[in-house]
């Protein structure tokens, strides 16, 4: 789970994995990992490395039914389960705006199936806070009835078509922003000459993804915003759960 915390304390919540076991996985032994800290377990899939496709008894019903569980478990502070039994938390944050529906595309689902599990997600997200606020005798209800949903991260799939697939396809918009990731990268993380690269990838960022996006955006939502909710550097090793020492750039040239 990643939360991020912006100006006037603005806050999202990005709920990006998936367990492994609903999809098809080319035989790879999933496990709970021994380190929780493990932020790319085979358990809790990140990439398409486990296959792209639910397995068949696992439905788009099903996986939506799971974020909206996990999501009202956070925004509403409880969550009933498959079993029936409900499981009550009041001691998380209750002041989410904004949500990012499926983050960056697990098992790189295409816009299609992207569009139809978003809305099942947004529909799943307020059954399961209903069900919840019932069993928890919970008052948080309004936190998910003012969220905001976040829509089709844009950093990986660089395609601005998907967004105009999306914004006439999808039947729960809300007038949700667009989202986009963007990390400038090196080969090397100790060479500082590299980094002036930083620039020209911005320049490029702008012109060939931002642009067409806000392009398409005035002509089929004018009232849609796209929201850079991700934005940095990334260096090498940088996501690796072994730790290891960062270099440190004593001047540049």
């Amino acid at each position: 789970m990643s939360i991020y915390v912006g100006p006037a304390s603005t806050t999202m919540l990005n709920l990006p994995m998936s367990p492994a076991w609903m999809w098809n996985h080319s035989g790879i032994p999933l496990h709970v990992p021994h380190n929780p800290n493990q932020i790319l377990s085979p358990f809790l899939a990140y990439t398409d490395d486990l296959g792209s496709t639910l397995k068949e008894n696992e439905t788009l019903r099903s996986l939506s039914t799971y974020y909206g569980r996990v999501a009202s478990y956070i925004l509403a502070g409880g969550l009933v389960d498959e079993a029936g039994k409900a499981h009550c938390s009041e001691s998380l944050p209750s002041r989410f705006g904004f949500y990012e529906v499926l983050n960056e595309m697990p098992h790189h689902l295409n816009i299609s199936t992207y569009t139809v599990l978003f809305d099942m997600i947004t529909n799943s997200i307020k059954e399961e806070s209903l069900a919840a606020a019932r069993a928890c005798n919970l008052s948080r209800i309004d936190v998910v009835d003012k969220l905001q949903l976040v829509a089709i991260e844009q950093g990986e799939w660089r395609d601005a078509e998907s967004a105009r697939y999306f914004l006439k396809n999808v039947k729960k918009h809300r007038a949700s922003p667009i989202a986009w990731h963007f990390y400038c990268k090196v080969n090397q993380s100790d060479n500082e000459i590299e980094y002036e690269t930083f620039f020209e990838q911005i320049d490029t960022f702008v012109a060939q993804g931002l642009g067409p996006l806000a392009a398409i955006l005035r002509e089929e939502s004018p009232e849609t915003k796209i929201f850079v909710n991700e934005f940095g550097t990334m260096l090498p090793n940088d996501i690796d759960t072994d730790p290891y020492v960062r270099p440190y750039i004593t001047r540049l040239q």
